[in-house]
């Protein structure tokens, strides 16, 4: 931390009556260099914590589009902050993760993660594993798809 923000929390420790004392005890433990889950774990409210959507998928070890449909799919519940920002609940996210981590190797197959529905395979979706017949198969103009032209 440069000095300039060190003397700036220490001077708010000093002079602010509004800060509660868990607020005043994560900033002394920032000052002391403290930092992590230790430091949040002292006021914060997990109730209240609001998570990026880059920081939720990466909590969830997903991409920010599958966060992105899982708000679509109301799994979760963003709220938005400012007009077109939109931050997730930690504890949703918390308890996605927890839920994720719960399941054993090889109850894929019993159940389905996240409320999804599993996705037709196979016979069941009108295909079949066999590879595509070489008359059946689409060719590629060797004339740059257009037709007439030599090369």
């Amino acid at each position: 931390m440069n000095p300039t923000s060190r003397a700036i929390f220490q001077s708010v420790i000093s002079s602010d009556p509004s800060l509660t004392g868990p607020e005043r005890t994560a900033l002394e433990r920032l000052l002391r260099g403290e930092t992590g889950a230790s430091v949040l774990g002292t006021g914060a409210d997990p109730e209240r914590l609001l998570l990026s959507q880059k920081k939720a998928a990466k909590l969830l070890d997903v991409s920010r589009v599958t966060i992105w449909r899982m708000a679509k799919a109301s799994i979760l519940h963003p709220v938005e902050i400012l007009p077109g920002t939109w931050r997730y609940p930690y504890w949703e996210i918390a308890a996605l993760a927890q839920h994720a981590g719960e399941s054993t190797p090889g109850s894929r197959d019993q159940a389905v993660p996240l409320g999804r529905q599993p996705p037709n395979s196979g016979a069941a979706a009108g295909r079949s594993n066999r590879p595509i017949p070489r008359s059946k198969r689409k060719t590629i103009n060797p004339n740059g798809g257009q037709p007439g032209r030599k090369s």
